[in-house]
C-alpha cells in the first residue's frame, strides 16, 4: 500500500473484490499524516511487510491500514 491523501482526511474506506472474496479497506489518517504506511492488519491480525495475500475464498476480509 502507498496511500497519499489530503492531511484534513481523518479516514477513508473502500471495499474491493478479488474474484469471490471482498477486502473491506479501511485506511485511518487520524494524524494527519496523509502519506505512508505505519502499520496494516488482514482480519485483526498483524501483516507483514505490509503486504496483504488476496485469497479467492468467498469471504469478507477486513483490512485496517494506519497510514503514517
Amino acid at each position: 500500500f502507498e496511500p497519499c491523501v489530503p492531511a484534513g482526511w481523518p479516514a477513508y474506506e473502500i471495499a474491493y473484490r478479488y474474484r469471490s472474496a471482498t477486502y473491506r479497506i479501511r485506511f485511518d489518517n487520524a494524524k494527519g499524516i496523509g502519506r505512508g504506511v505505519h502499520s496494516v492488519t488482514l482480519d485483526g491480525e498483524p501483516v507483514a511487510n505490509e503486504a496483504v495475500s488476496l485469497v479467492d475464498d468467498g469471504r469478507m476480509h477486513n483490512v485496517h491500514i494506519i497510514v503514517g
